[in-house]
């Protein structure tokens, strides 16, 4: 992701969405440790999980600053969820 803030010179939260690390990788659809879907289609409907089930102490809030404008993840190891507060003019996401 490359975020861009409404204002020059921002440090804070609200670029970037909070991220949970996962413990493991979790692709919906394929067996852990089985290698590849088999052929089958693997489903692309997001995950959710009730708010109340993560805790505070394993949500990621990032901070945007001078420096750190650009992201890297791959969507298998995280959750994403909304910021607290967005603030920002557009985010890119590249695939």
């Amino acid at each position: 992701m490359l975020g861009f803030p409404p204002t020059d010179g921002y440090e804070g939260p609200g670029v970037f969405s909070h991220v949970v690390k996962l413990d493991r990788e979790h692709v919906r659809g394929i067996p852990q440790g089985s290698g590849g879907s088999g052929g089958a289609e693997l489903p692309r409907e997001p995950i959710l999980f009730p708010h109340d089930e993560i805790g505070e102490e394993f949500i990621v809030r990032l901070v945007y600053a001078s420096g750190r404008e650009l992201l890297m993840f791959r969507d298998v190891d995280c959750i994403h969820s909304a910021s607290d507060v967005t603030y920002r003019t557009s985010v890119m996401r590249f695939m």
